[in-house]
């Protein structure tokens, strides 16, 4: 069985059943199919008469107590056994999920990690799933391998053929959490058990290069006897096979695929139950389910027709007759996007949308006047391409784990008939500079509202200062009090100092000056919520400020606008091309970027800053990263350089003396899909291993057919020559019981190869004889716990010196 396969027993409710579960996995666990690594049960797992819990030979996982847990539990953790947030251990190898609903990732000893979604009977989709949809909504989630409810989601049962109708709160908890295995109760025969059902796998969207789901329905648990009087059709235990879909390799996605078999998706309306009409007190309601009546409701609030993301058929047939006119009119160059409404954490930004779509010749995102932030069109440089594109997606499109609807275009509203090949006229040029037209800026203009009298300018323009600094402050201390002794501030870090200029003090105007163009985006996109600017968010202004010595309130500047301005020195070239590559809005790495997670910062320096990163090795995993989106090595920039080498010192020393461990580091620069933020790993390990890790390095290196060599003299990368252009991989061993390190490096350059992803982490990995550390997603932790790490992490590194 290949290494990162994990054997798993699914089984139906228990219903008290706990001596004949404990005794059929003793069973299972010793024969030929075992050993299993976990048992996940779906269903009332307790009943009243449950006071003796017997000894489970296989970990035990169950989300519905049942009756009520027994007085003898301890709904404790315990030093044995699983160990993950999120997962009470009741008694010796017994676990129950008590959340209403969420997403968690069970860790085995080196063994992969499982990620398991669950919900609890009679769940409703509401803010009681706020922890699940958070997580599904991540960029790195990949989908559940195993999902667990009470209920079966409304839709299965047509793919079935059964009659009884499914939750809709289920099907939608499982549409967001696509899972490779769906898990839940059978429904009652005439003899009050359940029989076994499986579906056929099924695609979750229409995107074929996806995994494909699969549900499962097991009965009661019951004795060996009653089992087999009961003939073929029960079951109540079932085992599975599984390669975790953070685990997988090529091969692994072309099988999850199931391509040829899968049906399409039956959480869809398509599935959905009609009721019959209900006539009562001489007025008829009815015709439609629970599901529609509830999204109806839901639609007339937001006042939108487009509210779950799955497909469904068009409502009129004036809007198929429109599309069907637009797709024969050479005319039309431009495509309808919608579903932008949906992306609540700000991931689809014009960046990420053009990356997605350049590949069927799109050139341009325009966003519509109207300031409506649910669409925007794409333009192609001829009708065939967006054809072309709009056959390929079928319709829709997963980006960043939204689901988005694709159309033509109206032609009334957005395309122009040109006679001939002349084009039509250019767009009028915008008064405001756009992001992208201050590129080079690290300049903010700002108006103050009218409300404010002209007496106090300075004085207002001074507050404004002092928020644009509170501002950056708190982006860089998410979960920090204001009061706390370990926040960032503005006075012990020049990079968050923002000065303000005031050309006239008769004008209610002036400009906020950055020490970058990511620290003016940053501000700009926290106060506003837009990259080009706009008025501040009234929530942003119910704040104090400390103004000398006492705290103002700052309300009464609502109605304040802040946009790009031009520098007022003009730049080179060169600052030029620093500040473009600067900033992303859609790298994990840029401080600008909604993506970046700034509650694991650790320290910020001039040109660079400290981070633990997602999923680390431990606790004191760290990053380090320049601030400016730099896609060549860090290690080979000479303006870099110096910096780079205190910090790696500092944490050299750290790991040192407060940890007595080696640090291991090392930088992967080599270009991925996307682009890439360069970045350097330090990573404690333990005294005297370096040895342990050369070797395994140079080994797994000619094993991916490349080959490091050592670097000999002090000089560092910049200082060697040669071209680093196509990327290298550089590492550094330590040497025990010092300050001392070996050196290695490989550049892409000059040899053919290939460098794992997670090649360094695979080092340390295998050198511990843990395969999960290998994986930064088998790593994760909640958010709470990566907050709680991270201000441990800094008061240790502070007291560095």
């Amino acid at each position: 069985m290949a290494t990162n396969q994990l054997k798993i027993l699914l089984v139906g409710p228990v219903c008290g059943e706990l001596t004949h579960l404990a005794s059929k996995l003793s069973t299972l666990q010793n024969s030929k199919a075992g050993p299993f690594d976990i048992c996940i049960c779906a269903g009332p797992f307790f009943r009243n008469n449950n006071e003796d819990i017997p000894s489970f030979v296989v970990p035990v996982v169950f989300v519905d107590e049942g009756d009520g847990l027994p007085s003898k539990t301890n709904n404790t953790s315990t030093e044995d056994g699983l160990q993950t947030e999120g997962l009470n251990c009741i008694a010796p190898n017994l676990y129950r999920l008590p959340n209403q609903a969420d997403i968690i990732s069970i860790p085995f000893s080196k063994r992969p990690s499982l990620i398991v979604g669950y919900c609890r009977p009679n769940i409703r989709f509401n803010s009681s799933c706020d922890a699940l949809k958070a997580k599904a909504k991540h960029t790195s989630f990949l989908g559940c391998d195993v999902f667990i409810s009470s209920e079966w989601g409304q839709g299965i049962e047509t793919l079935l053929g059964e009659s009884e109708e499914g939750s809709y709160d289920v099907a939608e908890l499982v549409a967001i959490c696509r899972p490779r295995y769906h898990l839940a109760p059978g429904l009652a025969d005439e003899k009050a058990l359940h029989k076994f059902v499986a579906s056929p796998p099924y695609r979750y969207t229409s995107n074929i290069s996806s995994h494909a789901g699969r549900f499962l329905a097991l009965g009661h648990v019951t004795s060996p006897a009653e089992a087999k009087s009961l003939g073929k059709g029960y079951k109540y235990v079932h085992a599975i096979g599984i390669t975790p879909l953070a685990y997988m390799n090529e091969s692994d996605r072309e099988r999850a695929k199931e391509e040829g078999v899968a049906v399409a998706n039956p959480y869809t309306d398509d599935a959905y139950k009609v009721e019959a009409a209900v006539v009562k007190n001489e007025a008829t309601s009815g015709g439609i389910s629970e599901a529609q009546a509830r999204r109806l409701v839901q639609q007339h609030a937001n006042n939108q027709e487009d509210h779950r993301w799955q497909s469904r058929k068009r409502k009129h047939e004036e809007t198929d007759a429109l599309q069907m006119e637009q797709e024969n009119n050479p005319h039309n160059l431009s495509l309808f996007l919608h579903g932008l409404h949906r992306d609540a954490a700000g991931y689809l930004t014009e960046d990420v949308l053009m990356d997605a779509f350049r590949v069927f010749g799109c050139h341009t995102i325009r966003y519509p006047k109207n300031g409506a932030n649910s669409f925007v069109f794409l333009d192609f440089n001829s009708h065939e391409e967006a054809l072309q594109c709009l056959k390929k997606v079928k319709g829709e499109v997963a980006i960043r784990n939204v689901m988005l609807t694709l159309k033509w275009s109206n032609p009334t509203t957005n395309t122009r008939r040109c006679d001939g090949d002349i084009p039509p006229p250019p767009p009028k040029r915008k008064q405001r500079l756009t992001e992208a037209e201050a590129a080079d800026s690290s300049t903010l203009f700002l108006r103050l509202p009218p409300t404010i009298d002209a007496s106090s300018y300075s004085n207002e323009l001074e507050m404004v200062r002092l928020l644009a600094e509170r501002t950056m402050e708190d982006e860089l201390n998410i979960g920090i009090p204001a009061d706390s002794p370990d926040r960032i501030t503005a006075a012990n870090e020049p990079a968050l100092g923002v000065a303000v200029r005031q050309p006239d003090a008769e004008k209610g105007y002036g400009f906020l000056l950055f020490n970058s163009h990511t620290a003016a985006l940053t501000t700009l996109i926290s106060l506003t919520g837009n990259e080009d600017g706009g008025m501040v968010n009234g929530e942003k202004l119910a704040i104090q400020l400390m103004i000398g010595d006492e705290n103002r309130a700052v309300s009464h500047l609502e109605g304040i606008s802040l946009y790009w301005a031009k520098d007022s020195q003009p730049k080179t070239d060169a600052d030029a091309k620093a500040r473009s590559l600067g900033q992303r809005t859609d790298c994990w790495f840029c401080l600008a970027s909604p993506t970046c997670e700034k509650h694991l910062i650790v320290a910020v320096h001039e040109d660079c800053y400290v981070a633990m990163p997602k999923g680390a090795i431990n606790d004191h995993h760290a990053l380090i990263v320049p601030i400016d989106h730099k896609h060549q090595g860090a290690l080979v920039d000479s303006k870099l350089s110096p910096e780079i080498e205190e910090i790696k010192a500092k944490l050299r020393r750290h790991a040192q003396k407060v940890l007595n461990k080696d640090l291991f580091v090392f930088e992967r620069c080599i270009q991925t899909k996307g682009g890439y933020h360069t970045h350097i790993q330090c990573i404690p390990v333990d005294n005297g291993s370096g040895p342990a890790l050369q070797s395994k390095m140079m080994e797994m290196a000619i094993r991916n057919n490349f080959k490091l060599k050592e670097i000999t003299s002090d000089l560092g990368l910049p200082a060697l020559g040669g071209e680093w252009d196509e990327g290298y991989f550089y590492a550094e061993i330590p040497l025990a019981g010092g300050d001392g390190y070996r050196r290695f490096v490989y550049n892409a350059g000059e040899n053919q190869g290939n460098v794992p992803l997670q090649f360094g982490r695979e080092v340390v990995a295998a050198v511990a004889e843990d395969d999960r550390i290998g994986q930064w997603k088998a790593c994760l932790v909640s958010q709470e716990k990566e907050e709680e790490l991270t201000v441990a992490f800094r008061k240790s590194y502070e007291s560095i010196q």
